[in-house]
């Protein structure tokens, strides 16, 4: 049972890697779009007004709004988001990178359950502190479409790089490994 824990520590490790990945992107795009939208809006309407200038009131409207909205755009959140993000996402990856080997050693036995559960809750306790230091006063968007990408993928990164029969889930190698286990008197 230990084992089953570590593993599923270590697989939402990798859930929320590719979900802060996935929130990157989009934040990344929210502020490309922005930043095009207050040029092209700005360009086109200064454009438009020379041209039809029986419209001038309507182009003056939206240059003027352009220009409030270049205005507010520094105090939006998505240049902020994009540094945050960008730091969890760069912590959890290194982590990432150290509860994967240590899963090595988790997987073949080599730790006692007392070790397994401590490395467990010290997995636990380094990225509850990564995005305590990032984000002390906030959380992470709630985004069901995101959270499926990211279940989706991270599903297919561990079946790619720990591949096992059709028939076994991930789960149920655990179980197993924790019955055999049990049944030869190791456990606790």
């Amino acid at each position: 049972m230990a084992q089953a824990r570590f593993w599923k520590e270590f697989h939402q490790l990798k859930v929320q890697i590719i979900f802060v990945q996935e929130l990157l992107l989009q934040a990344e795009q929210n502020e490309r779009i922005a930043k095009m939208g207050i040029a092209i809006t700005s360009s086109a309407s200064i454009g438009a007004w020379v041209i039809w200038k029986e419209f001038a009131w309507l182009w003056g409207f939206i240059i003027a709004g352009s220009q409030v909205f270049s205005a507010i755009h520094p105090h939006l959140p998505y240049k902020e988001r994009l540094k945050i993000y960008s730091s969890v996402l760069r912590d959890l990856e290194r982590l990432f990178i150290d509860a994967e080997h240590k899963w090595q050693s988790v997987a073949d036995g080599s730790m006692s359950i007392q070790q397994i559960n401590r490395e467990r809750m010290l997995l636990h306790k380094k990225k509850s502190e990564i995005l305590n230091k990032y984000m002390p006063n906030s959380v992470f968007p709630s985004n069901a479409k995101i959270t499926d990408r990211a279940e989706s993928e991270a599903i297919k990164y561990f079946s790619y790089y720990y591949p096992q029969g059709e028939e076994d889930s991930t789960e149920l190698q655990f179980l197993l490994q924790e019955k055999s286990l049990t049944e030869s008197g190791t456990d606790e």
